[in-house]
């Protein structure tokens, strides 16, 4: 490196030094991003089966696909009312759309249902049909249901 070369860095820093008492703008944005991230992370409480919740609850899904043995598994976690039922008819119905042959199985095993919608999702297992609401077309669906260890009461 050659001494002018080495000159001229020196001047640049002496040309643009480094401003004080400025806020950076920077450390202020990623603080903000990391408020935000853990007020949802505090937003997203777990909730073990049967714990009651005081809010809209949210469910935890899982979707599973196994061509060979002809099975797309749901598995869902958290509390299923009749709010959120819906999502997983959702999520049947799209999983019918990969193939109408497979099987759709729904795991509630690690969930707590209320009662209301598990006796709706065993009657639209039985129907082989998903509700109108969510298949205006009525495509055969052959949905099977694990059913939970606990249910909850309805609120």
């Amino acid at each position: 490196m050659s001494a002018q070369h080495f000159d001229d860095s020196l001047q640049t820093q002496a040309v643009f030094p480094t401003l004080t008492g400025v806020p950076d703008l920077l450390t202020d944005h990623a603080a903000a991003r990391l408020h935000r991230k853990r007020r949802l992370h505090r937003d997203r409480h777990v909730r073990l089966p049967g714990e009651e919740s005081t809010r809209n609850p949210r469910l935890d899904v899982l979707v599973g696909v196994n061509l060979d043995g002809g099975t797309i598994r749901i598995v869902v976690r958290g509390t299923v009312t009749g709010q959120n039922l819906r999502a997983v008819y959702v999520l049947a119905k799209r999983a019918n759309g990969v193939a109408e042959d497979l099987d759709i199985v729904v795991d509630f095993r690690d969930a707590a249902v209320e009662p209301g919608p598990l006796e709706e999702i065993l009657s639209v297992s039985r129907e082989g049909r998903l509700p109108a609401s969510v298949d205006p077309f009525q495509s055969p669906c052959r949905l099977l249901v694990l059913q939970p260890a606990v249910t909850t009461l309805a609120e």
